[in-house]
C-alpha cells in the first residue's frame, strides 16, 4: 500500500468521467457509498443527487430537495451540511458548516 495519489489525478469532476456530476462538479460538498450500489452526493444549494455505480450515472429525477420526506431531521442543516463519514453499515455523520 502507498500512501500517494495515482498517477494523472487530480482531474476535474466532468460528466465525461463522471456521467451526470459535471454540471454539479463546483456545487459537491459532501458524499458517501451505501451498500446498495449508491453513492449520495450533497450539494451546496441543499440538494442532493443519487448515484447508480452499476450504471455509471446519475439516477433520473435528480437532483432532489433534502427535505422532511427525502431525509428527514435534515431539513433544516441541508445548506449546511459539509461532510459526511460513513462510520457503520447503518450510521452516517453529517459534518456542518
Amino acid at each position: 500500500m502507498l500512501d500517494k495519489t495515482d498517477g494523472g489525478y487530480p482531474v476535474s469532476v466532468t460528466n465525461g468521467n463522471w456521467p451526470g456530476l459535471g454540471d454539479y462538479a463546483e456545487q459537491i460538498r459532501a458524499s458517501f457509498y451505501k451498500d446498495s450500489g449508491t453513492v449520495y452526493y450533497f450539494l451546496s444549494d441543499g440538494q442532493y443527487l443519487s448515484y447508480d455505480i452499476q450504471r455509471d450515472k446519475v439516477r433520473a429525477g435528480y437532483p432532489k430537495a433534502i427535505d422532511s420526506n427525502t431525509w428527514p431531521g435534515l431539513a433544516a442543516y441541508a445548506n449546511k451540511i459539509t461532510a459526511t463519514l460513513r462510520w457503520t453499515s447503518d450510521k452516517v455523520y453529517f459534518f456542518l458548516d
